[in-house]
């Protein structure tokens, strides 16, 4: 009866530490990836006005 006890209990908290580690994985790749977007198209309209006015050269 303790082992089965304790076995649900470890169970239980694995589960749980699945999903939190999930919701915070999911939760950080969402706002790191925006910030990446964000810095992409800074560096992109930066790199345009750049060639606008200078030319290729």
């Amino acid at each position: 009866m303790r082992n089965r006890i304790f076995r649900s209990i470890c169970l239980i908290t694995f589960v749980v530490l699945v999903i939190t580690l999930v919701f915070v994985l999911g939760g950080s790749y969402q706002y790191y990836s925006g910030i990446q977007k964000k810095q992409l198209k800074n560096e992109l309209e930066l790199i345009s006005d750049g060639t606008e006015r200078a030319g290729l050269d």
